[in-house]
């Protein structure tokens, strides 16, 4: 929200503060970069943020501390309490309605894994997914692979997917999203450089 206007979804914020805040912009000037770069911020969003849920779900929501545990996040205690009376009947029909079973999960997985090579390649021996500086490609990216690469303390995690983290931890984007973090993101509530 800025002050009277509401914009919803990441790419039509990024838009819209490219608009409000032309510099430094987060979409290339030049036509052919910004189309690379929204074309990787769809990618990302589909098989990354998209195909995560299947698969992540798939194991979080059969494990009944595991998955009110991930939904009750910031939850009011009464909220909680109701929940969990329901979570069996929830639980059902989140996996009907986002058709989560385990085709579904390996197809996810195969997704994600398969987008992270794509950023590995492009990685090699580029700082950036487009041409040479922070684009909304990069933040896509790096949005969607934080909690993978920069888990929060306490996070819940099922053991397959944990154990596929461990695995990819030497890899080239896990590496990257980090330093992206370390240089372009200030950790939250830290104001001691903000005039």
């Amino acid at each position: 929200m800025d002050e009277d206007t509401v914009i919803q979804q990441s790419s039509a914020i990024i838009t819209y503060l490219d608009a409000r805040f032309p510099s430094p912009a987060l979409t290339p000037c030049e036509p052919q970069a910004a189309r690379a770069a929204l074309d990787w911020e769809r990618y990302l969003d589909e098989h990354i943020g998209v195909s995560l849920r299947p698969w992540f779900y798939h194991y979080a929501l059969p494990d009944r501390d595991l998955g009110q545990k991930f939904l009750l996040q910031g939850a009011s205690w009464p909220r909680s309490i109701l929940f969990k009376l329901a979570h069996p009947r929830v639980r059902g029909k989140m996996l009907q309605f986002m058709n989560i079973n385990a085709d579904s999960a390996r197809q996810a997985e195969a997704q994600f894994l398969a987008a992270l090579e794509r950023v590995d390649e492009v990685l090699k021996g580029n700082d950036f997914l487009v041409e040479d500086r922070f684009s909304r490609a990069d933040l896509t990216a790096c949005a969607l692979l934080a909690p993978w690469c920069l888990p929060p303390k306490g996070q819940a995690i099922p053991k397959p997917l944990l154990e596929t983290r461990n695995r990819l931890e030497g890899r080239r984007f896990y590496r990257w999203v980090r330093s992206v973090y370390d240089n372009y993101r200030r950790p939250a509530g830290d104001f001691s450089s903000a005039s």
